[in-house]
């Protein structure tokens, strides 16, 4: 008789530990929850083994990129450390997901303030800059011609290259059309008798602070940078011409594009190459790549013959009056 309460009362003492440990687990699984509920970012998985008397917990984003694992070394551990491992464990993997830090790259989307959108004029207003540096470095800049030289130089920044494509839809980078532009315009204003010199003559990359220290090594030199356009509406179209200290340069630059059929408008902007630039200097958007009959103007071959010639007169047409 005093066996088989014997094996009754173990039988017992092992249900009881049996529910102690599912409830412990449960408690565990809702910490989790509730962390994660909180943190409001990825899901969070928890597995729970035992293994030679020990419990091993592993807590997993649904990501299937981070997998950390917390060991309860022993199960009257449970009930007092479980919330502060797990709780422990989860944070690390989110600590984990936001010190992923992405490259910074030189292009992005600016506001545009005469726009209720988002444009992408250029990367210059949205990059975190030490104007000291920049400064420093503009007045150190050697100069490679004489004053006397300077009228006739006219600076060609086709925008982007390399690395950085710029606006892109499909297999289109505005970096390739702003290089096919550039460099007709480049002819065009040669065979007027300018010196033209550009920035990038091919899909190379450089960074924005090169294109400043480029357009500073020439005194009276005419600074055009040249970009297309793009923003959230598909609605958006048409020219913008951008200055910072250039404004009846941009006046006279917009006036003739207007006069030549294009839709066009001049906007005051702090773009690096424009407002650390020593002499005048203005930034053409050529149109939107996110709007369609934009987008097909500039796509086309020829189209972009007729608006490299449009620009290149206008520049002459500015520097002449």
């Amino acid at each position: 008789m005093r066996k088989r309460v014997d094996k009754l009362l173990i039988g017992v003492i092992i249900s009881l530990a049996l529910l102690f440990l599912s409830a412990s687990v449960f408690a565990i699984y809702a910490n989790l929850k509730v962390f994660n509920n909180k943190k409001n970012d990825n899901s969070v998985l928890v597995d729970v083994a035992a293994e030679e008397g020990n419990v091993y917990i592993t807590v997993s984003s649904t990501d299937g990129e981070t997998t950390k694992k917390a060991e309860l070394e022993s199960l009257s551990n449970i009930e007092d450390n479980s919330e502060e491992n797990v709780s422990l464990t989860a944070e690390s993997i989110s600590q984990e997901e936001e010190t992923n830090p992405e490259e910074e790259i030189e292009y992005g989307l600016d506001e545009d303030p005469n726009d209720n959108g988002y444009t992408d004029a250029d990367a210059d207003a949205a990059i975190n800059t030490n104007s000291d540096s920049i400064e420093n470095l503009v007045q150190n800049v050697p100069k490679i011609n004489s004053e006397s030289e300077g009228a006739n130089i006219i600076i060609l920044d086709p925008g982007h290259g390399g690395s950085d494509p710029g606006k892109d839809v499909g297999s289109v980078y505005e970096k390739d059309i702003n290089l096919a532009v550039a460099l007709i315009i480049r002819d065009v204003l040669e065979s007027s008798g300018y010196t033209v010199y550009m920035t990038r003559e091919s899909d190379e990359y450089m960074s924005l602070n090169d294109r400043v220290y480029f357009e500073n090594q020439y005194y009276d030199a005419s600074f055009i940078s040249i970009h297309c356009n793009s923003n959230v509406s598909s609605s958006v179209k048409g020219m913008e011409l951008y200055y910072y200290n250039s404004s009846e340069e941009a006046s006279r630059f917009a006036y003739y594009l207007a006069s030549s059929g294009y839709n066009i408008k001049s906007i005051y902007n702090d773009f690096r190459v424009l407002k650390y630039a020593t002499e005048s200097s203005l930034l053409i958007e050529l149109g939107y790549l996110s709007n369609a009959s934009d987008y097909k103007l500039l796509t086309d071959t020829g189209y972009q013959s007729i608006v490299a010639h449009d620009v290149a007169n206008a520049i002459i047409y500015t520097l002449s009056n």
